[in-house]
């Protein structure tokens, strides 16, 4: 035991979960450019 309650994680969220949070990470970075570029006129 130590002391912690259940589901007190000292790290970030994503930390079990790397692969998944750059993968929304690059997609989400993908659509804001698609958006400004479509926003802008170029695409």
């Amino acid at each position: 035991m130590t002391g912690k309650p259940d589901g007190d994680d000292t790290g970030p969220p994503f930390a079990r979960h790397g692969t998944y949070y750059m993968v929304l990470k690059i997609a989400v970075l993908a659509a804001a450019v698609v958006l400004a570029l479509k926003m802008a006129g170029v695409w």
